[in-house]
């Protein structure tokens, strides 16, 4: 999870998500059987909590007949919040390269 830090652009693609399923009348539970996927991670995922994978997208995008031109289409990427979760994804005394400060 995103932890404390929700990126804009995520939270727009979990919302979107959610707006196609409900206008197509499928249930959370429906859309996750049908994707493969965990009701509760989809539940997160369009309320922007969980971070999708592209395999992840392109299911929902198959399932809900989503082209992702139409998904993703007039969203925009804040660097501010993308780099704030790079460095949130390394964990505390890591540099960029995977190492502890004192494995080095």
């Amino acid at each position: 999870m995103l932890r404390d830090v929700q990126i804009e652009v995520i939270r727009k693609v979990g919302e979107r998500i959610r707006e196609r399923r409900i206008a197509a009348g499928v249930s959370q539970a429906e859309l996750a059987e049908r994707s493969d996927l965990d009701r509760l991670y989809l539940g997160r995922l369009e309320r922007g909590a969980q971070n999708p994978t592209l395999l992840v997208i392109a299911r929902l995008s198959v399932e809900l007949d989503y082209p992702l031109d139409e998904l993703f289409a007039g969203l925009t990427v804040s660097v501010k919040e993308v780099r704030a979760v790079r460095r949130l994804s390394r964990g505390p005394g890591r540099r960029a390269g995977g190492m502890a400060a004192d494995e080095g």
